[in-house]
């Protein structure tokens, strides 16, 4: 399938599709699912990526202009629950690298950081050895805190 490139004019129509879901969530006190959909959209903007057409690919999101395979990862302060949980070790890392998008609670981006497939597995690795697993009552970590993904990366924007 092809890849689709996220128009850069969307920004306005994301941009408004953000204030929207911050006031629909004010009014009716609910909280809404939305943060996945526009960290992915936000990030193929702002890093000129092309978002997966088929969004039930396995592991990756988008790709880069070298074809690499992007897992884009989003949070909003004060409704997250400090994990990445997305970042799966347990079926591998189909991706390339992964980025994770970080916004406040009105949907404004404060950072984006890139970590590399390497930098993950070495994380897993590293979490899961032996000696770690003697420290902890869950045998396998199978995802990580967004300390975590910023301590394996590095911010790009």
């Amino acid at each position: 399938m092809k890849n689709i490139l996220v128009p850069k004019d969307w920004s306005q129509k994301l941009k408004e599709f953000k204030r929207v879901v911050v006031d629909f969530e004010k009014d009716l006190s609910v909280k809404t699912l939305n943060v996945g959909v526009i960290g992915e959209m936000e990030a193929c903007i702002e890093l000129n990526l092309k978002l997966a057409n088929d969004n039930k690919n396995p592991g990756y999101d988008a790709v880069d202009s070298d074809n690499k395979r992007v897992q884009i990862k989003a949070t909003r302060f004060g409704k997250s629950s400090g994990r990445t949980s997305a970042i799966y070790k347990k079926d591998g890392l189909q991706f390339d690298y992964a980025v994770l998008m970080i916004y406040d609670t009105e949907f404004n981006l404060l950072e984006i950081f890139k970590a590399d497939k390497a930098q993950l597995t070495d994380y897993f690795k590293r979490i899961n050895s032996p000696e770690m697993q003697k420290k902890r009552t869950r045998k396998i970590k199978q995802d990580m805190s967004i300390s975590d993904f910023k301590t394996c990366g590095k911010e790009i924007k």
